[in-house]
């Protein structure tokens, strides 16, 4: 145990804060297209094993890009002095953007393939993905704590009680509300936002998350609260409590996995993280698609809607860096 510890105590010296960051981000592609597989295989009647276990872990794979929005905020935030300046603004308007566009685009597809009517209304904005208004709300809650609210304990610890009080909500919400598109997944993975955070805060301290005793405590206590899978999504304790305890303890052996592998050295890896939140959003409209187009929901609807998710990703990314050359050069020659 003792020789263990002293490997592990020269691995943390090896890695900073931002090569672990660098590796995470560089999952970002993972995790979308595991959510790609995830959605695409819950309608699969002969579910492969495989697809299972990546369906019914549909929510870690969730948790992921709460955590790393929670960490790289709260890195920037520490490491840029002005980054508060216009925050609110910046971040709300480029998610917006991105949602309002990707609900454009889909509709489009939807006349030109299914021929549905492309005309505009407040459904436009209703039927974002969940995820879009859950980013919105962290980003507001962000921004009040770290404006207003001074010390750093106080300001952790008041973000975790505001996440309770909105996960509880939801929670309250989806049991009495049961309204059309009102999803459990608002209260399954929270509370890995404030758990980036916190990481971020204690990275320095490692011995107090990282140390051997710690992460085979993580690693029990995962176990011990996979039971959530198989309990009611309405119950308290499965569906609030056990879901956003493992998705915790998984946020923190991916850490591990990033401190033990330089996973941002892998190309293909970081060329699709690029796209990774194109990957997300963009999921949606081929799931809709696709299955206008089988009969039968097969394993060839799985593959079917992921190449279509990447190669419809890839196209709108190219075709937003375009844009955005093309404004940069519209603005060089209003200049001149």
């Amino acid at each position: 145990m003792k020789s263990l510890n002293q490997y592990w105590n020269s691995i943390l010296e090896r890695k900073n804060e931002k090569n672990v960051l660098d590796s995470l981000n560089s999952l970002r592609a993972v995790f979308a297209i595991l959510i790609v597989l995830g959605h695409s295989s819950m309608r699969f009647e002969n579910e492969l094993l495989p697809l299972l276990i990546i369906h019914k872990a549909n929510y870690i794979w969730v948790c992921f890009f709460f955590f790393i929005s929670g960490w790289s905020m709260a890195y920037n935030y520490d490491n840029n002095s002005v980054y508060l300046n216009g925050f609110l603004y910046r971040k709300t308007i480029r998610l917006c953007l991105l949602a309002f566009e990707a609900e454009l685009f889909s509709r489009i597809l939807y006349k030109v393939l299914l021929k549905q009517s492309l005309s505009p209304s407040i459904e436009w904005i209703v039927n974002w993905n969940w995820y879009i208004y859950e980013m919105l709300v962290f980003y507001f809650l962000f921004w009040l704590i770290y404006k207003y609210i001074s010390g750093e304990k106080r300001k952790l610890v008041l973000l975790f009680i505001l996440v309770a009080v909105n996960t509880i909500i939801l929670w309250l919400m989806y049991l009495y509300g049961r309204w059309d598109g009102w999803t459990y997944a608002y209260y399954f993975s929270s509370f890995s936002f404030p758990f980036g955070i916190a990481m971020h805060k204690l990275i320095e301290k490692k011995n107090m998350l990282l140390s051997i005793k710690h992460i085979m405590a993580g690693i029990i206590i995962l176990l011990l609260s996979s039971i959530c899978i198989r309990m009611p999504k309405e119950d308290f304790c499965g569906g609030v409590v056990l879901h956003n305890l493992c998705g915790i303890c998984c946020m923190l052996l991916i850490v591990v996995i990033c401190y033990i592998a330089d996973i941002s050295k892998v190309y293909i890896l970081r060329l699709l993280s690029k796209i990774s939140a194109f990957i997300y959003l963009y999921q949606f409209c081929m799931l809709k698609i696709m299955l206008a187009y089988n009969e039968n929901v097969t394993l060839m609807y799985v593959l079917e809607v992921f190449v279509g998710t990447i190669l419809l990703a890839t196209f709108i990314y190219g075709l937003n860096k375009q844009i955005k050359r093309l404004i940069g050069f519209l603005g060089e020659k209003t200049n001149e």
